[in-house]
């Protein structure tokens, strides 16, 4: 496919190839959907040719069929713009090699869809916003790129809604424009509340698994749960309303630091299984159980990462 998509309603079925025409703006091939409807039909397999953006541009909709599979060869990027919306049906599969989803605008992954990105897949939240409504899996497998979330991004997530990490997260706000994963609901009550952020490794490999910072996370059964995994960073977030607990470690160390976690229903702020991380200037309150509960040899440091003060935990 090297046409532009102008005012038109196209279905792409079987195999497709992305190549579009030169942009000399961009220095690149683009193939730009404008005031349209796209639809990837069922079983269909878009490949976007090395080095190629799709570009789903202001007024326009990316629909995905369920089976649909989206190889982004080395370079290769599909662009969702700001005021655009895509929708991914069920048992949709990224393949990257290079780089693949990147949202500016809107996109919704519909009730009971299991997504999985792979292969040097990259998703890249920019500022936009992904809804994933009821008992929706996002599943980031180990061969994956990084998913990376940027500052004033927003992650909606409606009832047993989870997502799963096998390589890497890289959720970074900043002060004055954080991250901000909540429910699909306004008011939700606990049954309502997504599952999870579930950080996996298999206790070796890839020593770093990213970080979480200046996000509020709130509204889920727990906030950030991590299991064998040797190093992630959660530090300067909001961790609040879960209904078990905020942060969950499993054979893990974090350096958690400068955050705010409060008000788990059932059990504790922070509970440690066989996990010794780092707490530094952290809030650690109202909650039905202990702030930090350890167990099964778990024996957690509070003081500084960097120097010789204990800092401050409440």
């Amino acid at each position: 496919m090297t046409a532009d998509i102008v005012n038109s309603t196209v279905e792409w079925k079987g195999e497709v190839l992305v190549t579009g025409t030169y942009d000399p703006q961009l220095n690149r091939n683009v193939l730009r959907v404008t005031n349209s409807y796209l639809e990837f039909d069922a079983w269909s397999r878009v490949t976007i040719a090395p080095d190629v953006w799709l570009i789903i541009e202001v007024g326009s909709t990316l629909w995905q069929d369920p089976g649909a599979v989206v190889v982004c060869q080395p370079g290769g990027e599909c662009i969702i713009e700001e005021n655009a919306t895509a929708t991914l049906s069920s048992d949709i599969t990224f393949i990257g090699q290079g780089s693949c989803i990147y949202n500016k605008g809107q996109i919704t992954i519909p009730a009971n869809a299991s997504i999985s990105v792979e292969d040097e897949g990259l998703f890249v939240l920019d500022g936009g916003t992904l809804t994933l409504e009821d008992s929706v899996s996002l599943t980031f497998d180990a061969d994956s790129d990084v998913f990376e979330i940027k500052p004033n991004s927003t992650i909606k997530l409606g009832k047993d809604a989870e997502i799963i990490i096998e390589s890497k997260i890289e959720a970074v706000g900043k002060a004055d424009s954080t991250i901000l994963i909540t429910s699909l609901y306004s008011t939700p009550s606990s049954t309502q509340y997504w599952k999870w952020i579930k950080v996996v490794g298999a206790g070796g490999g890839e020593y770093n698994f990213g970080e979480i910072e200046y996000a509020t996370i709130e509204y889920s059964d727990y906030g950030v749960y991590a299991s064998n995994v040797p190093n992630i960073q959660i530090k300067n977030n909001t961790i609040q309303y879960q209904k078990m607990s905020g942060i969950y470690l499993y054979s893990s160390y974090a350096d958690i630091e400068d955050n705010i976690i409060t008000n788990s229903d059932l059990l504790n702020g922070v509970y440690l299984n066989d996990s010794s991380p780092q707490f530094y200037n952290n809030t650690i309150k109202d909650h039905n159980g202990s702030g930090v509960y350890c167990f099964n040899y778990s024996s957690p440091s509070f003081g500084s990462t960097t120097t010789t003060t204990e800092g401050y935990n409440v």
